[in-house]
């Protein structure tokens, strides 16, 4: 069976940037954190590893360095602070290159599609359309979106018939 893209979930789209630039926001108050005990350069080039764990990165570092060990972590470093950073960072953090598509896989879904578009052109050409788009905006359309200033598919109701 063919798919048909009905077109893009914005919604969850920017739900994900938002909740991925958050992450990235985290991720920089954690590199500024430390920042005085690690050198950035340092950092940069295992941005991987630290980004598995903040703390753990940092206790590493301390463990491997001649003079750091030396002297009490809590007395160089908040931990526990740097764990609420940690923690906020992985909640938000997000995976990339998702695909916010929505498609129609269903034969019932692809053939209301079509109608749908068909139907959108008409009340589109209609040569009252504002008129017509105000009058219709408290009604329910199937398979039409009429909340903005055109007719269009309703791709969220289309994606949920079976």
């Amino acid at each position: 069976m063919k798919s048909v893209k009905l077109g893009t979930n914005h919604q969850a789209e920017n739900i994900h940037n938002s909740k991925h630039q958050h992450a990235q926001n985290v991720l920089n108050q954690a590199k500024a954190f430390v920042s005085d005990l690690i050198p950035l350069e340092t950092l940069e080039m295992d941005i991987e590893v630290f980004k598995q764990s903040f703390s753990g990165y940092v206790q590493t570092f301390i463990k491997n360095d001649s003079v750091l060990k030396r002297i009490d972590t809590s007395s160089i470093i908040n931990l526990a602070a740097l764990q609420t950073l940690e923690k906020r960072f992985h909640e938000y953090k997000q995976p990339d290159g998702l695909n916010f598509d929505i498609f129609a896989t269903t034969e019932n879904q692809i053939s209301s599609f079509d109608y749908s578009i068909k139907l959108c052109e008409l009340l589109n050409q209609h040569p009252q359309q504002t008129e017509l788009s105000n009058q219709l905006r408290k009604s329910i359309i199937p398979l039409v979106d009429n909340s903005g200033d055109a007719f269009i598919p309703d791709i969220y109701a289309i994606s949920m018939l079976k």
